[in-house]
């Protein structure tokens, strides 16, 4: 299950979601919030998604 939102802060935009890389178990999840940039009508990560190895 993912739950996600975008919301605008201030003058920029953010990506709020929950996942399980950290904890390797999928019902122990981490909040995790991401800079976005809105460009071209679209939506892209700031900065590339981190490799997390457990």
């Amino acid at each position: 299950t993912t739950h996600k939102s975008i919301v605008k802060f201030k003058d920029g935009w953010l990506l709020c979601y929950v996942d399980s890389s950290l904890m390797g178990v999928d019902d122990l999840r981490n909040t995790k919030v991401r800079k976005l940039l809105f460009q071209n009508s679209a939506f892209e990560l700031a900065q590339p998604q981190p490799v997390v190895t457990p």
